[in-house]
């Protein structure tokens, strides 16, 4: 990371790392996808009180991290990167190199996919 801090442009610091952290994961899922395929099998969720709301929650966002896992890998992410960590469109473009329209696009078909396995 180091290496080439000169790309650092000093602006927030949350989205460069971001994107190291991205790529650094794309470039080890690539190489693993060659030898066997990976599932979104756990999550940490946070811990909330337990009450009847907070187990409805919990399993709302693991059914839904379930469901991610049929989702292409692209997809998967800007759905991931947007909806769970809350980055904006513009740090998801920056992150990922898609275009705006493109990240816009995987979003809303990740949604609607999502949408219709949960169903």
């Amino acid at each position: 990371m180091l290496v080439h801090i000169d790309y650092y442009k000093g602006e927030e610091i949350r989205p460069w790392l971001f994107t190291i952290a991205y790529n650094a994961f794309i470039d080890w899922y690539r190489k693993e996808k060659k030898y066997k395929t990976t599932t979104i099998i756990e999550f940490h969720l946070p811990n909330v009180p337990s009450t009847e709301h907070s187990y409805f929650v919990k399993h709302e966002i693991a059914s839904w991290l379930d469901s991610l896992s049929s989702l292409p890998l692209e997809r998967r992410n800007v759905l991931l990167l947007r909806d769970y960590y809350g980055f904006s469109y513009k740090e998801i473009v920056e992150m990922t190199g898609l275009s705006l329209t493109k990240v816009k696009i995987e979003l809303h078909r990740g949604r609607k996919e999502t949408r219709n396995i949960r169903e």
